[in-house]
């Protein structure tokens, strides 16, 4: 499964605790719930590291591998603790955790609509190069006067 493809499982798996949460009556569901952070969690890590690696040039493999789990780690954890406390105090609970299920779809969106229009331009790009491939005058074969009639008279 490609790097991609697990980090948008794993938004489903976000979307889904968050989700669970925000209807959560019974304390003791939490439990139940708390069991879908591991692969979660584990897997979207996993996956965001071997997807920088998989992007960086080479030599920089472990620059571009700390780079994103800092900005995940820092930014991303700082954020959603300051939004989410923001929220309990706010809108309480439930709907905190409701907004928060929101967030990992829209990225989920995200992936797909940037891959969609990655996908397009790549193969319009892949179908630009053939066409000039084809019609470069490289790609003709070589024809000697000889063979075309000439005799150089």
């Amino acid at each position: 499964m490609k790097n991609i493809n697990v980090i948008r499982l794993a938004y489903v798996g976000f979307f889904l605790k968050f989700l669970g949460y925000s209807f959560l009556t019974n304390p003791w569901w939490a439990i139940a719930i708390e069991l879908l952070q591991g692969p979660t969690y584990g897997s979207f890590y996993v996956a965001m590291t071997s997807y920088a690696q998989s992007i960086s040039p080479p030599g920089t493999e472990a620059t571009f591998q700390s780079v994103v789990s800092s900005v995940f780690d820092c930014l991303g954890v700082a954020a959603g603790s300051f939004l989410g406390g923001m929220g309990f105090a706010y809108v309480g609970g439930r709907k905190t955790y409701f907004i928060a299920s929101i967030v990992p779809v829209v990225w989920l969106i995200c992936t797909l609509v940037c891959d969609f229009f990655i996908n397009e331009c790549t193969a319009s790009d892949n179908n630009l190069r053939e066409e000039i491939e084809l019609n470069s005058p490289a790609s003709q074969p070589f024809i000697s006067s000889k063979e075309r009639g000439h005799t150089g008279q």
